[in-house]
């Protein structure tokens, strides 16, 4: 495949083709690797919490994630000798006592998979299964980092051809998927190859059966 903002203006016309991330994908886990991203922490926060966890003894530090469908979602970590436990508000109500059971590891080894259904994360309806944020702290680091576990992969017609297409969050990492742009297997190897397989939403995109912009929606 190659971009269209180098080819001759007489090539052929685009053809605006909307690509529905609930008809064409389905969700998978790490089928490319992710990179990840520090989470800012703060003993204290902006955000006047309500209620913690009576149990919640040790030292705590705050911390903000921004999930799509949610906007910024707060989060506590409650750190004692022995584990780390990480409370989160998901139903944004400063309340981090009803939400769930905290997700507890080992506080030298912290390592945790935050789960939200699909929808509530995303609001693309049609997706099953869930979004999966490992949230975790680096070996002899004191920061704490995320990545997304989930990704979404499936096929993509453009005229005649139909490639094997993935959504993967490389960069925003927001749960929104449409800002993410799509890795296409233009060689059909079964691999996605990085940049070079990468198309942007609103891009133009020339193959040898015509040209095609394309547009990521729900």
């Amino acid at each position: 495949a190659q971009l269209a903002g180098s080819e001759p203006a007489s090539e052929l016309p685009i053809r605006d083709l909307d690509i529905s991330i609930a008809r064409h994908f389905r969700v998978r886990e790490f089928v490319m690797p992710a990179t990840s991203r520090e989470i800012g922490m703060s003993s204290s926060t902006d955000y006047k919490i309500r209620k913690i966890p009576e149990n919640s003894d040790g030292v705590v530090h705050y911390g903000l994630l921004k999930i799509s469908n949610f906007g910024l979602t707060q989060f506590a970590i409650v750190t004692n000798p022995k584990q780390r436990s990480l409370y989160a508000d998901l139903n944004h109500n400063l309340d981090l006592t009803d939400d769930g059971a905290p997700l507890t590891a080992d506080s030298n080894a912290f390592a945790v998979i935050l789960t939200i259904p699909m929808y509530e994360a995303t609001g693309i309806m049609g997706l099953d299964g869930d979004y999966r944020l490992w949230i975790y702290r680096p070996e002899n680091s004191g920061s704490i980092r995320f990545y997304p576990l989930t990704q979404l992969v499936g096929e993509v017609t453009l005229g005649d051809q139909t490639y094997p297409a993935l959504i993967a969050e490389m960069s925003h990492m927001d749960g929104n998927f449409l800002n993410d742009g799509i890795y296409f297997d233009w060689d059909r190897d079964g691999k996605f190859d990085g940049p070079d397989e990468h198309i942007n939403s609103g891009q133009v995109v020339r193959l040898e059966n015509g040209r095609f912009r394309l547009k990521l929606v729900h």
